[in-house]
């Protein structure tokens, strides 16, 4: 059993499974590194200083090549056992970490980690006596590390998932320990690998997250988030999840739909199943009275212990009112859209758990009112409109916030450390909803200690929380800091991102949108506005269908205003002229949408785009796209090179030479919210029109850094107009380009030099005499002179000198490169290829639409 990884109270029993001791025989003891040679059976290895650990492709092959039964030993000997010792020598033997297993009915042996923590914390306060040498000591140590991840990196696939999780793990604890022991700072001095968690196949987690009860789009958030540690996903894959009864079968892995309320059907729920007490409702009109002095409606829970005594009395807010604010999600039965009303039952446990946190607080309060958007915000749609417009005010101005979610109260907080608590905060449904996460930030901003939540017992500081997991991250024990790490990054998405201001900006909106959903549409643009510290009036005048207009044009009065990148986001746009290049929801937190929060570094006003009647202006770096044109004497793609898997993506040539990719960022099926055409399908069509032009916009103003390709985020623009320099285009589809490697280019340009001398020869010549017309019949001459053309194109590809520069640089056999050098000659000669002109710089104005 991997005892070292960390489990929840009342853990899912033995979800990890058993590790069997595989071992065929003892570690021998000598230098971890050279241990491949003396295996008989593993290749000579080395590794370099690059992290997270990589050997050559060759030797990659070579492990790959091994039988799973014979090298699943060895990796065990070696990487489990051998590590073990390389790193704590003789502080423990061999045998303690090996037990015997009586399940299943029949003796095993099988690994055990039982003592791993206890021996580790041995060793650390070794190495910080200063009776090692501390740099060669770690430097040796990290290296052994890198190998290992290495090594495991190019096992194959079938390698067992437990053993793949034993030694997987085993690297990531020692990481921990070696970095803690020598006081290394992980983000500038550490030499070992960090993401030990790659190298577990993802449909690992994932299956046993769905047993566990997760949702499938709460798995995908879970699994996207690259640097969650081992630590992390296996103790999120010991949570029970109870308390909800929602279905989370239709759900998918971009959405939760099990919490989305159809409002027309919605049931307000009562304490228990069978109850059936009746409604208790706040008078309407007082509501609205009360809104319009501009004071908060509270309210205050009057009545003994008997449900039938319970009454309402509703006061309005002044300067001197304590007063607590419920947040809950709806799906959880405590909403009503038809009226202001909730049963008496859930009232009378309302009161109850209000009495209690008033003595949990710390801070009790002799007449602490109450405030819940059930019964507060009145469902008549001018009164609602204006305790909307009061939303930012009463989370900000309420003493405390208490949160109810079904799936804590199931819990008795007592005995569960600050890890569990966390975790169960981060992966409840108050979590992944649009509203909440308002709601909770409002708390936070408004001061410390206001945040907190109900679990079964009692409720819980949020700002204790996240203290105490701060605080385990820098001093506890290693074998809790992927935990740590986990908790500390879900609970501070709840609190602002500059401490100096109250508001978040709407980069920082992105990423802590990412996996929430609302129920009501419109409401999202209510809810940035408000995370933006904007004038939510000036959102809720005028038709819900029009609001995220309204919010794009409110943006550029914020700090960061909008960022430029916003017009490579994909995903839904907003349809009107002018407003085409504004998405129409920011939960579409694509990979490409989320990459784009850290890509834009651009400082000032030439990082951010401006609202015109015409589209967004921006300043953006570009180049026009010419298709060559296709040969009248061919018909598309006449020796079949372009395969369909082609079809969304195209070869570019610029005036020097370079070749480019340009490719479209997502299939038709996935992204049709500016075109539903394919790549390829796009620019011929743009080509065939009159007067058409066709430009490229991308991000960065460069494609090559230090020596490496780096691959742009690009929009296909057709131009409508040049006004004073400032280019007006219309978005035609979000692309990727970038710079083919040199390989390719070499290969490609030696290509487009063939063709300018095949074009000469008396094949083409030949052929160039057909027309569209001798194409379609299918005429024995025109035939017989394609055919020509083709053997001659065969021929030149063959040629000594071309063979020759072949040899000088490629990659693979020569026949492979022959063939797709043939492939090229081919495209290119019918004209399937794009040229690249007229580029400008990255301050050209752009008006894109």
């Amino acid at each position: 059993m991997m005892d070292h990884l960390p489990t929840a109270k009342n853990a899912i029993h033995n979800y990890s499974g058993a590790v069997l001791f595989q071992c065929q025989n003892e570690y021998d003891g000598g230098p971890f590194l050279e241990y491949p040679q003396r295996s008989g059976v593993l290749p000579v290895l080395s590794v370099g200083n690059t992290l997270p650990g990589s050997i050559s492709s060759l030797q990659s092959q070579q492990i790959q090549s091994i039988a799973k039964q014979e090298i699943e030993p060895i990796l065990q000997t070696w990487i489990f056992f051998g590590l073990i010792q390389e790193v704590l020598g003789g502080i423990c033997r061999p045998s303690d970490f090996i037990a015997v297993s009586g399940q299943g009915g029949e003796n095993r042996r099988v690994l055990t980690t039982a003592s791993l923590v206890a021996t580790l914390d041995l060793w650390v306060t070794q190495v910080q006596s200063k009776t090692i040498s501390p740099l060669p000591y770690y430097d040796h140590i990290a290296k052994c590390l890198r190998l290992a991840f290495a090594v495991l990196s190019a096992s194959p696939q079938s390698l067992d998932q437990t053993l793949r999780l034993s030694l997987a793990s085993l690297g990531e604890i020692l990481t921990f320990a070696v970095n803690k022991a020598f006081d290394m700072d992980v983000s500038r001095d550490n030499k070992c690998p960090l993401t030990w968690n790659r190298l577990i196949n993802p449909m690992y987690w994932e299956r046993l997250y769905l047993e566990s009860g997760l949702c499938i789009s709460q798995v995908e958030k879970i699994l996207s988030t690259g640097h969650r540690s081992i630590q992390a996903l296996h103790f999120i894959g010991s949570l029970r999840q109870s308390g909800s009864t929602l279905d989370h079968l239709p759900c998918d892995k971009q959405q939760c739909y099990a919490y989305q309320n159809n409002l027309n059907t919605y049931q307000t729920q009562h304490t228990k199943r069978d109850c059936s007490c009746e409604d208790l409702a706040v008078d309407q009109q007082k509501l609205f009275a009360i809104l319009k002095m501009g004071s908060l409606p509270l309210l205050r829970l009057k009545g003994d212990h008997d449900i039938g005594t319970i009454s309402i009395e509703v006061v309005p807010s002044d300067s001197a009112s304590k007063y607590l604010a419920l947040s809950h999600v709806w799906a959880d039965g405590l909403g009503n859209p038809h009226r202001n009303a909730l049963p008496r039952c859930q009232l009378s446990l309302l009161r109850t758990m209000i009495g209690e946190f008033n003595t949990t607080s710390g801070q009790p309060v002799d007449d602490l009112l109450f405030w819940c958007d059930t019964l507060c915000c009145p469902v008549e749609p001018e009164a609602n409109r204006l305790a909307l417009s009061q939303m930012r005010r009463t989370y900000l101005e309420a003493r405390f916030v208490l949160v109810l979610d079904a799936s804590l109260r199931p819990y008795n907080s007592e005995g569960l450390g600050y890890g569990e608590l966390c975790s169960r905060i981060v992966l409840s449904g108050w979590m992944r909803r649009l509203w909440t996460l308002q709601e909770g930030h409002l708390a936070t901003a408004g001061g410390d200690h206001r945040l907190w939540f109900r679990f079964k017992d009692t409720a819980i500081s949020g700002h204790s929380l996240l203290k105490s997991a701060s605080t385990g991250f820098l001093s506890s024990s290693f074998s809790q800091r992927g935990i740590a790490v986990f908790a500390i990054d879900g609970m501070f998405s709840l609190t602002k991102k500059d401490s100096n201001n109250s508001s978040f900006d709407i980069r920082s909106i992105e990423f802590v949108l990412q996996g929430r959903s609302v129920s009501v549409k419109t409401d999202e643009a209510l809810i940035i506005t408000t995370l933006l510290g904007l004038d939510l009036s000036a959102i809720l005048d005028g038709a819900e269908e029009y609001r995220f207009h309204r919010l794009w044009t409110l943006i550029p009065s914020t700090a960061q205003g909008i960022p430029k990148s916003v017009v490579f986001r994909v995903g839904p746009r907003l349809k009107e002229a002018g407003f085409r290049w504004a998405p129409a929801t920011l939960l579409n937190n694509s990979d490409r949408n989320m990459n784009l929060i850290f890509l834009e570094t651009t400082p000032g006003e030439a990082g951010q785009g401006l609202p015109s009647p015409d589209g967004l202006v921006v300043r953006l770096p570009g180049f026009k796209i010419v298709m060559a044109p296709p040969r009248e004497c061919l018909p598309p793609n006449p020796w079949g090179v372009i395969y369909p898997s082609r079809h969304n993506s195209q070869i570019l040539r610029g005036d020097d030479g370079s070749w480019y990719i340009l490719s479209r960022a997502l299939p038709p099926e996935e992204d049709c919210s500016l075109s539903h055409k394919t790549l390829r399908a796009l620019l011929r069509d743009q080509s065939d029109l009159l007067n058409s032009s066709l430009w490229v916009t991308y991000l960065r103003s460069f494609f090559d850094q230090n020596g490496i390709q780096r691959t742009n985020h690009g929009l296909i623009l057709s131009l409508v107009k040049v006004e004073r320099d400032v280019k007006y285009a219309r978005s035609e589809m979000h692309v990727y380009i970038a710079l083919q490697t040199r390989y390719a280019q070499d290969m490609l340009e030696l290509a487009f030099q063939l063709v300018q001398q095949l074009s000469t020869g008396l094949p083409a010549q030949q052929c160039a005499s057909f027309n569209q017309r001798d194409v379609n019949a299918k005429s024995p001459a025109w035939q017989s002179s394609v055919l020509a053309l083709e053997s001659e194109m065969r021929s030149i590809a063959r040629s000594k000198e071309v063979q020759e520069t072949l040899a000088e640089s490629v990659i693979g056999s020569q026949e492979a490169a022959t063939q797709l050098l043939d492939a090229h000659i081919a495209s290119i000669y019918a004209g399937e290829y794009g040229r690249l002109e007229e580029q400008v710089p990255e301050h050209q104005q752009w008006c894109v639409d």
